[in-house]
């Protein structure tokens, strides 16, 4: 891979708009200063596959794989692992993993996966450095998952008929409706600049919970978002947030009454 960025930068290849798959846990690894070569080149994306149990089991027991560690994670930010219990540890791992990932020039989110004996194998950890293509792996990520909370379970029962992530959609929903009141109240913002700020990279809410949020705003009493203007200046639909729209927060002291 390093090979073919290099033919790029002499110019005898050209990257296409691609989605790389990455095991990096091999032996060979994938450190991660060739994430942040990729990171210049917009019309990628990357899927990792951060196997949570061969690292566990296989490189973090064997100091003579700590080297290949230093380099999978761009620095020894990984070692305080080694003191901590296995749940504290996974957790630690993928949130350095992810934080690496970000200064090398990625954003995105990941999503579990869980197997038959009820342990997390391993996540998969979407990049990119485009809004959109983000707002794309969520509504996937959340359609896939039977809870709702960016999980996959291998013990789940397909056949077994479910409303898909109600529980989370409420409270993601509550979340996000409470973090618009706190950044907004008292101002008026364009629905657009909510979706760019506060929706589209966030790791988790979707445009449904958006509109579920300012849903809660609107009928809370008293309601804490008293006009919504429509683009065009025509009347629009009670509960309705029509792209384009700006919405006014309520000047007020208290938190939204959810």
């Amino acid at each position: 891979f390093s090979g073919y960025l290099n033919d790029i930068g002499s110019g005898m290849n050209s990257m296409p708009p691609a989605l790389i798959f990455i095991d990096p846990f091999g032996s060979a690894g994938f450190p991660m200063a060739i994430f942040s070569r990729l990171a210049s080149y917009m019309q990628i994306d990357i899927l990792i596959n951060f196997n949570w149990v061969d690292l566990n089991h296989w490189i973090l027991p064997d100091k003579s794989k700590h080297i290949t560690l230093d380099q999978l994670y761009g620095s020894g930010r990984w070692r305080p692992a080694l003191q901590l219990n296995d749940t504290d540890k996974r957790n630690f791992l993928l949130r350095e993993y992810r934080t690496a990932l970000r200064e090398a020039g990625w954003r995105g989110t990941d999503f579990e996966m869980v197997n038959l004996q009820n342990q997390t194998q391993y996540y998969l950890i979407f990049g990119t450095q485009e809004r959109r293509r983000m707002e794309v792996i969520k509504q996937a990520m959340r359609s896939a998952s039977p809870d709702g909370i960016y999980r996959y379970m291998d013990r789940s029962n397909p056949d077994q008929l479910r409303l898909i992530g109600m529980g989370m959609d409420e409270e993601y929903a509550q979340e996000l409706s409470a973090h618009l009141f706190h950044k907004y109240r008292g101002t008026e913002v364009g629905k657009e600049t909510i979706q760019a700020e506060d929706v589209g990279w966030h790791p988790r809410w979707i445009e449904r919970d958006l509109t579920a949020a300012l849903r809660l705003l609107e009928n809370s009493e008293p309601t804490q978002i008293p006009m919504v203007r429509k683009l065009d200046g025509t009347m629009r639909r009670r509960g309705s947030f029509p792209e384009g729209c700006s919405i006014t927060f309520a000047d007020a002291r208290q938190e939204p009454l959810l």
